[in-house]
């Protein structure tokens, strides 16, 4: 299947997300360097388990020491535990900070007014980004 794509490069962090999180996540790298955090984006382009490329993620976390995973599927129907438990097991010895899953919420938005509070947010990705970032320092 497809290799991964390296979206934005960096060294303080490494981001793994697909589809349309990637452009997301790439515009939010620029506030997150603006506090001197500087994110590697990863857009993995393969959602098929057994494709995924863990050899660029894992060049990525050996450089970075710490990864987040976005997706906007809720985290009972994507793929971002798995992909976390894979990083974790292959990868343990090269993380600095435990992988953090950043995903849709478990709920189904009711009106278009808390829709907002079900879906991927701008702000929990910046703040778990942010958060992996200190604890590896």
């Amino acid at each position: 299947m497809a290799k991964a794509r390296i979206a934005e490069v960096g060294e303080d962090m490494t981001l793994v997300t697909y589809g349309s999180a990637v452009g997301r996540c790439q515009d939010l790298t620029k506030i997150l360097a603006n506090d001197g955090i500087f994110v590697e984006v990863i857009d993995l382009r393969s959602l098929d388990s057994p494709s995924i490329d863990y050899y660029t993620i894992g060049k990525s976390i050996q450089k970075t020491g710490a990864v987040v995973i976005v997706e906007e599927a809720t985290a009972s129907q994507g793929i971002c535990k798995t992909i976390a438990a894979n990083i974790t097991e292959k990868f343990f010895s090269s993380l600095q900070s435990p992988v953090i899953c950043i995903t849709g919420k478990d709920v189904n938005p009711v009106s278009q007014a808390l829709e907002v509070l079900t879906t991927l947010q701008d702000q929990e990705i910046l703040e778990a980004v942010t958060s992996a970032a200190r604890r590896k320092k």
